[in-house]
């Protein structure tokens, strides 16, 4: 049946996975992946940034300063974050159809949105990573779990002084621009739009299989 794993860190060696599915099976497939994706101003004010701190430097993202809310490694931070989802997002083949090999889903369409609506979005995530199987009642319960961490998502607990100044960051900072528009998170404040890659999945949006 079904298997998973749950390894981060296995995004950076997407060319040696994919490898390693093809000999094995000997067809020229990749894995199923399922990425979740979350707003930038989040990852780079948080405290928990050990993907940067180990990564960073295989990447262009630089580690400036222990306090990530600090302007410049804010910065270095959010370089870190565009580079890893530019090149993970141009590995795939996304020119004709969303590629049956690859789902990606933004946390804060899970948490922020009513269940009603976040609902046929993880049934299409499932789908695409061959789980379309998975009860209702499971993914409902699921979400209203997920749902008690919601002030941790979209700037809910930051005071304002601390937004603006992510905000003139972000704005300050094209590099960050490309990658922000192909997952669909909004340059100016905390804010989704619709997503540039059609890898990403977004809340009423058709289901592409």
């Amino acid at each position: 049946g079904p298997w998973g794993l749950k390894s981060p860190r296995h995004l950076y060696l997407q060319a040696v996975t994919n490898a390693i599915f093809a000999q094995s099976t000997g067809k020229p497939r990749q894995p199923l992946q399922l990425l979740v994706a979350r707003d930038p101003r989040d990852i780079c004010s948080g405290t928990n940034k050990g993907q940067f701190h180990l990564y960073s430097q295989f990447f262009r993202g630089t580690v400036t300063a222990d306090d990530a809310t600090h302007f410049p490694s804010f910065q270095s931070c959010l370089l870190f974050w565009a580079e890893v989802w530019v090149q993970t997002l141009s590995q795939m083949d996304v020119s004709n159809r969303p590629s049956s090999a690859l789902a990606v889903i933004r946390i804060e369409d899970l948490v922020l949105e009513p269940v009603s609506v976040a609902m046929p979005l993880v049934r299409c995530c499932l789908v695409r990573i061959d789980l379309g199987g998975t009860p209702d009642d499971s993914i409902r319960r699921g979400l209203e779990s997920m749902h008690q961490f919601a002030n941790s998502y979209s700037g809910r607990d930051k005071n304002n002084s601390t937004k603006a100044s992510m905000e003139a960051a972000i704005e300050g900072f094209p590099s960050a621009h490309p990658a922000m528009g192909m997952l669909g998170y909004s340059t100016r404040g905390y804010q989704r739009l619709t997503p540039m890659a059609v890898e990403v999945l977004a809340p009423h949006q058709t289901c592409h299989l």
